[in-house]
């Protein structure tokens, strides 16, 4: 009996249902993996280069600085040219105006803190203005006075002291919530004054908001000037990236301690004593002056009592003569007279003696008294000289910066 011919042929193999359900969601585990590891790997990277760039531009900012003695001001757009036009706080980074050659540098938003005092320069805290600010309370005239008001450069002359003394108002000014802060992410979220930020978005719009701004970056303006501090951690709804420079901290990498120390304090403290010794000079030698004129006043006085005594000598000698001749006449019964007409020549030659002494000693007196005051008068003279050269390299000092 022969074999049927299809009685040899097994089965066709294939996926059931099943199997095809499991490769199916493997394949959707697998491509949700790689999504994710791919969106964590992009965000890394991104991270890394924001940082990158966020270094990139504080150092530009940094340099800004030293060179043109302010901050930049912000962009009103992405084209990255500064515009301090209006009091502007908030905006995009003024890229092209830094020379940041990075095409994401456009997409950066940029505050800078900004407080002018046009009343009162010398506590101006626009940081995003080059103003003559420091004005080192020097002395005016003969005596020493410090005015209420504090002298300027004549003429102004704005420098990085002018800048550093800016940092230093503005860090022990009051809260001040018109101008630039950012938000601490503790538990208080208090609010602190920076000198400037510089915020990055996130890869994604973390808040879905259709701003790729998260957070407070996302309603931050000129009016309301407060960023999200840089310690606030990465969430679902946040990705942002801040770099916010305290005023502490531009102060150190702008060297300010050491210049504005001894320019602010030591300098002018050095000038004001200097211009105090020139007129406690000048005092002094008005009181030897007067110490000379009181001394030709005692010889005068000593004189005036030389000659005094000499009349009364004369006058005791005349007595004495009257009382002799009254004896004579009376043949010695009034000579009783004659004793006290001797005693007052005794007494008035004394006195003579005694006044002569005494005038001696005056014109002693006034001539130590006209010494003093021949001695006294060139250290006026080098005083005052050397008070002037102080306060001229004083005012050098400040003119110069450094």
């Amino acid at each position: 009996m022969r074999k049927s011919r299809h009685s040899g042929c097994g089965r066709q193999a294939g996926f059931t249902l099943v199997e095809l359900g499991v490769s199916l969601v493997l394949m959707g585990v697998l491509a949700l993996a790689f999504v994710a590891y791919w969106r964590m790997s992009a965000q890394e990277k991104a991270t890394v280069a924001d940082r990158d760039l966020l270094a990139v531009t504080e150092r530009a900012v940094v340099g800004f600085a030293h060179a043109r003695f302010r901050l930049p001001c912000p962009a009103r757009d992405q084209a990255g040219d500064e515009d301090c036009t209006g009091g502007r706080q908030v905006g995009f980074l003024p890229w092209r105006t830094l020379g940041v050659a990075d095409a994401r540098a456009g997409t950066l938003m940029y505050g800078a803190y900004r407080a002018p005092r046009a009343d009162q320069p010398w506590l101006d805290m626009d940081l995003a203005q080059a103003l003559d600010r420091l004005r080192p309370a020097f002395t005016v005239g003969l005596p020493p006075v410090l005015p209420a008001t504090p002298l300027a450069l004549n003429p102004p002359n704005a420098n990085l002291l002018d800048f550093c003394y800016a940092l230093t108002l503005a860090s022990n000014a009051p809260a001040d919530g018109s101008a630039l802060g950012v938000v601490d992410a503790n538990a208080d979220a208090s609010r602190r004054a920076v000198a400037f930020t510089v915020a990055a978005a996130g890869l994604l719009d973390a808040d879905g908001d259709g701003n790729p701004f998260d957070g407070r970056q996302a309603s931050a303006s000129s009016a309301f000037p407060t960023f999200d501090a840089a310690n606030r951690p990465l969430s679902g709804g946040y990705d942002d990236r801040v770099l916010a420079v305290p005023f502490n901290a531009l102060f150190a990498q702008m060297q300010c301690g050491q210049a504005l120390s001894a320019v602010s304090h030591s300098h002018v403290n050095a000038a004001t004593a200097a211009a105090s010794l020139q007129q406690a000079l000048v005092d002094y030698k008005r009181q030897l002056e007067i110490a000379a004129l009181l001394a030709g006043a005692g010889v005068a006085s000593a004189t005036a009592g030389v000659l005094s005594a000499s009349a009364g000598l004369a006058s005791a000698v005349a007595a004495s003569a009257n009382a002799v001749a009254f004896t004579i006449l009376t043949y010695g019964s009034a000579a009783g007279v004659m004793a006290p007409a001797v005693a007052a020549v005794v007494s008035n030659t004394a006195a003579v003696a005694a006044s002569a002494g005494t005038l001696a000693l005056s014109v002693v007196a006034k001539q130590e008294a006209d010494r003093r005051v021949t001695e006294v008068v060139p250290l006026v003279t080098d005083s005052a000289t050397l008070a002037t050269a102080i306060d001229a390299d004083a005012r050098t000092a400040d003119n110069l910066g450094f």
